[in-house]
């Protein structure tokens, strides 16, 4: 989901977006949030979206008695495990779609290239080896 940071006092969404992840699978998650960790550590600091928050095992307060009350969209919460991060501006999937699936120019898909390399650098220099290369990630 992509979602805003909200004013205290209004409520009203401020600031950049940030992405939540959301998931039944708090182990899973929780190694991604540690993984998030160990890169903004390794050699490229501050090159990445930055790890806001991450929440294990959400209890949501009164969400039994909203539930007898005929039920609540915090119920879906309950359980679940978070991780807050800063939305970045797009992925590569997104920018395909909005050329319209036109390729690439030389430049952009160098650009594009050297960005994935960044990436893959930045994981492996913190010992980790990236499984999921694709698109949208």
């Amino acid at each position: 989901w992509t979602a805003y940071r909200s004013d205290p006092k209004t409520g009203l969404p401020i600031g950049k977006p940030v992405t939540i992840k959301l998931t039944d699978n708090s182990q899973a998650i929780r190694r991604e949030s540690r993984n998030y960790k160990r890169i903004k550590s390794g050699l490229f600091r501050g090159e990445f979206v930055e790890k806001i928050e991450f929440l294990s095992d959400i209890e949501v307060v009164g969400a039994k008695e909203e539930e007898e009350d005929g039920g609540s969209s915090a119920n879906m919460l309950e359980g679940k495990s978070v991780l807050v991060l800063e939305k970045g501006l797009m992925d590569l999937q997104e920018y395909m779609y909005q050329r319209d699936r036109v390729g690439l120019s030389s430049r952009a898909m160098r650009d594009a290239a050297h960005s994935a390399g960044k990436c893959i650098q930045a994981i492996h220099s913190s010992n980790m080896v990236w499984t999921d290369l694709k698109t949208d990630n």
